[in-house]
């Protein structure tokens, strides 16, 4: 039997589960930092039960976490435009140039397209 998987709590990254000295379940998301940890027979129980059905739907699991990474990849686009469009804009000035306003309208084209195609995701994801 393969050993029991879970995804991560925060980015949905697959964990497999590990084993502590004690023989008692662990999971580690290096990315995230998070550590898992079940201690109480009645836990490990639960986790067991929880592992298997996890392993039953995981084609579910990986189209979410797909929709998931699409989401992130998104938002951090959007966050780096953000930058970009102020950097740009504190170089701009009271006197203009119209080559960095070029570019901040192209950029600004791009955060609108960028905020379009999150909430159609977010649409999409409802249906």
């Amino acid at each position: 039997m393969a050993n029991p998987e879970m995804p991560c709590l925060l980015c949905g990254k697959t964990l497999g589960q590990r084993m502590d000295r004690n023989g008692k379940p662990y999971f580690v998301c290096d990315p995230c930092g998070i550590q898992l940890f079940v201690r109480r027979q009645a836990g490990i129980e639960r986790l067991a039960r929880l592992t298997g059905e996890l392993r039953n739907r995981k084609a579910l699991f990986q189209a979410g976490t797909a929709e998931l990474h699409q989401v992130q990849a998104l938002l951090a686009e959007i966050d780096g435009l953000r930058v970009e469009i102020k950097k740009i804009s504190d170089c701009i000035g009271w006197f203009g140039d119209s080559e960095l306003e070029n570019a901040q309208a192209a950029l600004k084209r791009r955060l609108k397209a960028k905020l379009a195609a999150l909430d159609a995701l977010g649409q999409s994801s409802r249906k």
